[in-house]
């Protein structure tokens, strides 16, 4: 669970979309700010 297989990333200032691959059917896009995601891993990392 929670594991997405990324097949691009597309970055536009702070903003970035991970396009990816759902269950062999279709294609997905996740969108985020890079600081807020850079911020998250910096205060979960283990």
């Amino acid at each position: 669970p929670n594991v997405i297989f990324p097949s691009a990333a597309v970055t536009q200032g702070d903003a970035i979309r991970i396009y990816y691959g759902c269950a062999d059917t279709c294609v997905s896009i996740a969108e985020g700010s890079i600081s807020d995601i850079v911020n998250f891993v910096k205060k979960n990392s283990i």
